[in-house]
């Protein structure tokens, strides 16, 4: 069951941050709270939109503010209306605008907020940027991923007695839920031009996109003036911004009411405490940064407008927190850049779309003389919306905040106003005033001297930062059918994931994959024959899909298959009349032919083989007469790369392994080098690239692991490395290769009917024995339940099984 829903704010724009956030999500949604996750890249339109926005030229100017306007609707609907928390990450050498854009207006209408970080690059010396940390309100990044649930259950907790209202939204804001909500509802999982198409005349869509009506009158008040502040042509620039503003307004006769952090807030007094001396200094410098986010966050409040700076190779972090504030009081908010670099390619992707939405009339202006015309603009368009002010009604957890603010801006300046020495003195005197509050967190030492503050320093000296198992068995991703019998599991390529097939309860084959970062089921595709028995799946680079055959109810080989890249299920029942099956399957997809082919025990005890030569289906059941299959003996055929062929090894009649390989041309049997042990159940082969050759585990007679491998040309037998836990009678067997370890390891259901795990963790190390992750969850018993796969996305080996419920269980590493 989970616990709520979590929106997960995070780059999305290269493989490397998709994992980051893959991380986060699996977390969440598998760790120990259970949350549901809605990430916009995945779940929203934004990738659509990222792509829409960098191959539309100019001339598509309407349709790129509705598509803007239509994504951006949607993750405000889910991140205010549906979501519990939100979550941010804040990885890279700056953190995402568009992320801490979304994160800045949960927090400013009453969300929790929780900051994850792995990166141990810093906005400054000191730390990342008050602005951002303080979303949060303890100012500490989660740093390690285990942690990243509780923090949010935590946080999630806090707010829970002053949960959120509808009277925090302001007029356009409520409009726009409204958008996202209805796109949501009758659009989720749609291309974005079809979306587009489908609200072209909506009513909402029309109220929220600007117009041309002159204002009909000026509102005075407060100009919050955001931007970077670092250096002189910085500091410069925003200072003419405010004097624009400032001339504009006094001929209005309204008088000039600017706010500039550098010039009226904390920011003025850090200066000349940066060039005083001391630890005393240093600590008094390091709270009143920290407590710049509350004094902003004052200021904020207070503002009747806001305009932002967004000039740079990328917008100022905390100013785009500021205007995620902004835009959720309902502040006409002016975009100013007069800067050449681009958020994205394309005529509209200059500024992230996330922010050209809060500028209301979706474009900038890079006239410093016409920003004060832009916010008369804005507010006559707002006006239009319903009440552009921030309601009263504000969230308590918001309202500590801005309270604070006013506090220690008070208090602060008057100290200021009679000297350092006094200011300083202020300082401690507010340090033990609220050494206990959580807005303050009390460090004696710098942060970077902390060595818990580098979390990726661990990551990088150890992998056992990337070994972390993650559990899902759950109904939002498999609970669509449960198993009824074996299952295989492949990875495709083509999607980068893992998927799996098996018998479902109703007899039919049953299929799970993903797409857009979930979880789909087919169950309708393969209505043509119920499964009477052993299932095996495979890759076919040459379909660039997966496909799998399996035991009919009448006995025979059956198969589906994609015959073109564009088409449907394909389905073959007729090409393997020539033998039936009695028992174990086995398939593999050759290189040499370029295509899939099977083994299995025929109703004569023998094995039997079909492969494709001269565009039809073969086959061979005289090859193999040497040795008889066990009547429930299973079968495990790969292929090996060094010999270009096909090979299967098998329990024979006589209790022992036998192996059929080609060589010369022809078919070779070996049942001779595997006498030191009898198998006593399940059997699994791979092929180790690293000693180029086939090799194989399987249930001893002795209950324990076994394991037969090539070295020195010659077969050699490990059957001590296991004795840490037996497999159960009935278990079944998985091995795979891994490619991070250059090593073969293997998954089996123990005694215990509990998922184990052997592996070499160290190249040219010994074997290590996991029975520990996977301890909460029984494996069914019986052959076929269990199936592993290398997932080349995420450079690990991972695991399908059937649980003693008949859930479809899998665990991965991330």
């Amino acid at each position: 069951m989970t616990t709520g829903k979590i929106s997960i704010l995070s780059p999305m724009y290269t493989e490397d941050e998709r994992w980051v956030a893959d991380r986060a999500r699996a977390e969440l949604e598998y760790g120990k709270q259970k949350y549901t996750t809605y990430q916009p890249y995945i779940d929203g339109f934004d990738k659509q939109l990222f792509e829409f926005l960098s191959s539309h030229d100019s001339a598509n100017a309407s349709e790129a503010k509705r598509a803007i306007l239509l994504s951006s609707a949607v993750n405000f609907y889910n991140l205010i209306q549906t979501s519990d928390a939100c979550v941010l990450v804040l990885d890279g050498r700056t953190p995402d605008e568009g992320s801490v854009f979304w994160a800045a207006v949960a927090f400013a209408t009453g969300k929790p907020v929780v900051l994850y970080k792995s990166d141990y690059r810093t906005f400054m010396s000191t730390g990342d940027n008050s602005m951002i940390t303080g979303l949060c309100l303890n100012y500490e990044p989660v740093k390690d991923i285990k942690n990243l649930s509780d923090r949010v259950k935590s946080q999630v907790s806090m707010y829970n007695s002053n949960s959120w209202k509808s009277e925090f939204i302001p007029g356009y804001n409520k409009s726009l839920q409204k958008l996202g909500e209805k796109v949501w509802t009758n659009y989720k999982g749609r291309n974005l031009v079809e979306v587009l198409t489908a609200m072209k005349n909506d009513p909402l869509v029309e109220k929220l996109l600007p117009y041309n009506e002159k204002p009909s009158g000026i509102r005075y008040g407060n100009v919050y003036c955001s931007g970077p502040l670092f250096c002189p042509a910085e500091i410069r620039e925003i200072a003419k911004i405010a004097e624009s503003i400032d001339i504009a307004r006094a001929g209005e006769g309204a008088g000039p009411h600017t706010y500039l952090p550098h010039r009226d807030g904390v920011e003025a007094m850090m200066g000349d405490l940066d060039n005083s001396a001391g630890v005393i200094a240093a600590t008094a410098l390091h709270y009143a940064d920290i407590n710049s986010f509350t004094i902003d966050v004052y200021h904020l409040v207070k503002c009747d407008y806001f305009v932002i700076n967004l000039n740079g190779r990328v917008p100022d972090d905390g100013a785009v927190a500021e205007a995620g504030m902004a835009f959720a009081m309902g502040r006409p908010i002016v975009l100013y850049r007069s800067d050449s670099r681009a958020f994205c390619g394309g005529a509209h992707g200059l500024v992230h779309p996330a922010l050209q939405m809060a500028g209301h009339l979706f474009d900038t202006t890079d006239d410093v003389n016409g920003i004060f015309g832009k916010l008369v603009e804005q507010d006559a368009f707002l006006k239009a919306q319903g009440d552009p002010r921030y309601s009263p009604n504000i969230h308590a957890e918001v309202n500590k905040v801005y309270e604070l603010g006013s506090k220690y801006y008070g208090e602060l300046n008057e100290a200021y106003a009679n000297g350092l020495k006094l200011y300083v003195d202020g300082v401690w005197k507010l340090l033990k005033l609220d050494s206990g509050n959580r807005f303050i967190p009390w460090r004696t030492a710098h942060p970077l001297a902390d060595k818990a503050y580098h979390p990726y320093a661990t990551w990088m000296q150890s992998s056992v930062g990337r070994q972390n198992w993650y559990h899902d068995s759950s109904s939002g991703s498999f609970g669509a059918a449960k198993a009824g019998g074996e299952l295989s599991a492949v990875f495709a390529p083509q999607r980068n994931h893992s998927e799996v097939f098996f018998r479902g309860e109703d007899g039919y084959l049953h299929y799970f994959y993903v797409i857009d970062g979930g979880w789909r089921h087919d169950g309708a595709s393969f209505k043509a024959a119920k499964v009477g028995g052993a299932v095996s799946a495979v890759f076919s680079p040459q379909q660039n899909h997966s496909e799998v055959f399996f035991r009919g109810e009448d006995g025979y080989l059956h198969y589906f298959y994609i015959p073109t890249p564009e088409g449907g299920w394909a389905y073959d029942d007729v090409s393997f009349k020539a033998a039936k099956v009695s028992g174990a399957v086995s398939a593999v997809f050759s290189p040499q032919r370029n295509h899939s082919e099977v083994f299995f025990r025929g109703e004569d005890g023998y094995l039997h083989y079909f492969y494709v030569s001269d565009g039809g289906w073969r086959h061979d059941g005289e090859s193999f007469k040497v040795a008889k299959v066990a009547w429930d003996g299973e079968i495990s055929a790969v292929f090996s790369a060094q010999r270009q062929h096909a090979e299967v090894f098998f329990r024979g009649e006589d209790g022992y392994l036998h192996y059929f390989y080609v060589s010369d041309g022809g078919w070779r049997h070996d049942g001779e080098a595997f006498k030191a042990v009898k198998v006593g159940g399940a059997v699994s082969a791979v092929f180790a690239p690293q000693r180029k050759c086939s090799e194989v585990f399987f249930r001893g007679e002795d209950g324990y692991l076994h394991y037969f491998y090539v070295s020195d040309g010659g077969w050699r037998h490990d059957g001590e490395a296991f004795k840490t836990a037996k497999v159960a009678w009935d278990g079944e067997i998985s091995a795979v290769f891994s490619t991070q370890r250059q090593h073969a390891e293997v998954f089996f259901r123990g005694e215990d009917g509990r998922l184990n795990n052997f592996h070499v963790p160290v190249q040219g190390g010994g074997w290590a024995h996991d029975d520990e992750n996977f301890r909460d969850f029984p494996v069914a018993a019986g052959v076929g339940k269990i199936s592993s796969v290398y997932a080349t996305q995420r450079n690990h080996t991972e695991v399908f099984f059937r649980g003693n419920d008949n859930n479809l269980n899998y665990f991965f590493i991330l």
